[in-house]
């Protein structure tokens, strides 16, 4: 009993597509802006990440698309990846990364988003960039980054410990 989603158009709007019948049948969930990038949580929860032109805007919804909580702002550029924590359920935590090298995160389920570092002028992650939880998250707070840009590596981040992404694997092929 596990929904299926796709993202497409619909009437020439931004629509997602959900189906509860392995894919038989779908139902039309408008969504507010053009998505960039998408992740369903569970059946019902849904976070998507969109551009106004100016900012990146995450979206947040918790009854399959029908409604969408008002975009928080996370940064200025395109986003590119979206993460939840180990005990998202429990906690609220969000990681967005962007195409300009940024990770912005939510501690508050998606209401505000800021800069990790908060204080951070330059990343040393580049490019379009993933983000992701160490399994330990709970307990030790660490979250890691990668770029598509050329010889990039990963980068971790413990939240509310550390001042600068640490770069950890500088040897990644192109």
């Amino acid at each position: 009993d596990r929904a299926v989603y796709l993202y497409g158009t619909g009437n020439g709007s931004p629509v997602l597509w959900k189906s509860m019948d392995s894919g038989n049948t779908f139902t039309a969930r408008y969504v507010p802006k053009k998505i960039d990038e998408w992740l369903v949580v569970n059946d019902e929860e849904l976070i998507i990440g969109c551009y106004d032109g100016t900012s990146a805007l995450v979206y947040m919804s918790g009854d399959s698309g029908q409604t969408w909580f008002p975009g928080a702002r996370a940064g200025k550029g395109i986003i590119t990846s979206i993460a939840v924590s180990p005990a998202y359920d429990r906690d609220g935590v969000i990681l967005a990364g962007n195409a300009g090298g940024e990770v912005y995160c939510s501690e508050d389920s998606g209401v505000t988003f800021r800069l990790l570092p908060p204080d951070s002028e330059t990343s040393p992650v580049q490019g379009k960039v993933q983000v992701a939880f160490d399994s330990g998250f709970t307990e030790n707070h660490i979250v890691y980054a990668s770029g598509d840009a050329v010889n990039n590596g990963i980068c971790r981040f413990a939240i509310g410990r550390s001042d600068e992404w640490e770069k950890i694997d500088g040897s990644l092929p192109e």
